[in-house]
């Protein structure tokens, strides 16, 4: 079925995250997250070039 299948790859993706949880006496805590993601696909008609940087902040709360 596969016979003239010709598998061709080209470009990349890399992610990154970095994380910071700082927690309270009450045992809440607050966490800081700085996210990277960027593509990179050279292609022959269309090159595609993504770059993407998010800073993020979540409220983290202990509750029974």
């Amino acid at each position: 079925n596969f016979g003239d299948y010709k598998l061709s790859v080209n470009g990349f993706r890399v992610q990154s995250r970095i994380d910071y949880t700082r927690f309270f006496m009450n045992r809440n805590s607050a966490r800081i997250t700085y996210f990277f993601d960027a593509y990179s696909a050279p292609g022959r008609y269309e090159p595609l070039h993504f770059l993407r940087h998010s800073l993020i902040l979540s409220l983290l709360f202990n509750y029974r």
